[in-house]
C-alpha cells in the first residue's frame, strides 16, 4: 500500500470511507439484479411519482475509484494547509515581543458620576449624613428587639429602652471606636489618664453595660434551625444589613463605572464565618462582597460571606 501524504486522519473518517466501499457480494448481487430486472414504462412512472429520479440514485452510489480520488484530493488540500500553517508558526517564532507603554483610551468610562439623590446643604452636619444610612426605623428596631430579648431572658434590674437612648448608645459606640481603650469600664475611670469625659457624661456605666448585654436586632425565637436551607449564620444581623444595603442604593445615583470585589474586615476573635486569606493586607477577619463605584469608592451594595448561605 502506498503511504498517504498529508495529515493523519481520524478513526471516524477512515471508518466512513471504508463502509462507503461496497463489498464483493453486494456488487455481484447488484449485477445479477440488473441483468434479471427489466425496467418498464410503468416502473418509470411509479419512480417519477415517488419523486426519486434515477440520476440521483445513481449519483449516491460511488465507485471505489471515486472514493479514492476524493480522498487523494482532500489530502493534497490538507498538505497545502499544513505548509501555510508551518509558515505562520515560523513567523511567530521570529517575531520579537516587546513591552510598550499603555495609552489610555479616549472613551470616558466615568461619564455618569455617583451623586446623591438628595443633595446636602452646607449647613448639614455629620449626623444628618449618618441618618441617611442609619434611619429612624433601624433605631426603633434596635429598641424593640432589645426590650424583647431582655424580657425573654428576664434580666435583673432592667428598664425598657427607647429610640432616644438607643441613639445615644450607638453614638457612644462610634466614639469608643475613635478613642480606643483596653476595656469599656476605663471610659468611666476615676483616673484622668483613661477617663473620657464626653462619653462618661452621656449615661452611667451600669446602664451602658446593661444595654450592651441585651442589645439585639432580630428575634431569636424565629431563627431557622441548623441544617435547614433557611439557616443563616448572620440571622441576628440580617435586618441591619438589609436596611443598610437599601439605604446605600436608594440615596445615590448609580455610576457607569463600578467595581465588584471582595474586602476584609479585621476580626481576631472566634467565629465560624471568619476567613483566613494570606494574600490580603488584612489576613484574618470577615470577608465581604462589595459593589462600589470605581472612581470614588462609594459602596452601593455589600454582603458578608457566610458558607451557610446558598447564593455563595
Amino acid at each position: 500500500m502506498s503511504r498517504t501524504v498529508g495529515r493523519y486522519r481520524s478513526s471516524n473518517e477512515v471508518l466512513e470511507a471504508v463502509f462507503a466501499i461496497p463489498s464483493d457480494a453486494e456488487s455481484e448481487d447488484e449485477e445479477e439484479c440488473s441483468d434479471e430486472e427489466v425496467t418498464t414504462a410503468d416502473d418509470l412512472q411509479i419512480s417519477e411519482h415517488e419523486g426519486v429520479p434515477d440520476a440521483e440514485q445513481s449519483s449516491e452510489e460511488e465507485s471505489d475509484d471515486d472514493i479514492l480520488y476524493r480522498l487523494a484530493t482532500s489530502d493534497s488540500d490538507c498538505s497545502v494547509e499544513a505548509d501555510t500553517g508551518s509558515d505562520s508558526e515560523s513567523e511567530l517564532a521570529e517575531r520579537v515581543w516587546e513591552k510598550k507603554r499603555f495609552h489610555k483610551p479616549d472613551i470616558d468610562f466615568n461619564c455618569v458620576r455617583v451623586v446623591p439623590k438628595q443633595p446636602f446643604l452646607p449647613t448639614d452636619s455629620a449626623i444628618d449624613f449618618f441618618e441617611k444610612f442609619f434611619a429612624e426605623d433601624m433605631f426603633q428596631q434596635l429598641a424593640t428587639q432589645t426590650n424583647l430579648y431582655a424580657m425573654q431572658c428576664k434580666l435583673r434590674f432592667w428598664t425598657d429602652t427607647c429610640v432616644r437612648e438607643m441613639k445615644a448608645f450607638v453614638g457612644m459606640l462610634i466614639g469608643m471606636g475613635l478613642h480606643s481603650l483596653p476595656h469599656f469600664r476605663l471610659y468611666w475611670s476615676s483616673d484622668p489618664l483613661f477617663r473620657v469625659q464626653p462619653l462618661s457624661e452621656v449615661m452611667p456605666r451600669r446602664r451602658f453595660l446593661k444595654l450592651l448585654q441585651a442589645l439585639h436586632v432580630n428575634d431569636n425565637t424565629k431563627a431557622p434551625q441548623r441544617g435547614t436551607p433557611e439557616h443563616d449564620k448572620l440571622y441576628k444581623l440580617r435586618p441591619l444589613l438589609d436596611s443598610m444595603n437599601y439605604a446605600f442604593m436608594h440615596h445615590a445615583v448609580s455610576s457607569s463605572s463600578q467595581s465588584i470585589d471582595e474586602g476584609m474586615v479585621i476580626f481576631k476573635g472566634r467565629h465560624s464565618i471568619k476567613q483566613y486569606m494570606p494574600l490580603k493586607p488584612v489576613k484574618r477577619g470577615f470577608k465581604l462582597w462589595i459593589g462600589a463605584d470605581a472612581l470614588s469608592g462609594y459602596v452601593y451594595q455589600f454582603d458578608v460571606y457566610s458558607p451557610s448561605r446558598r447564593e455563595f
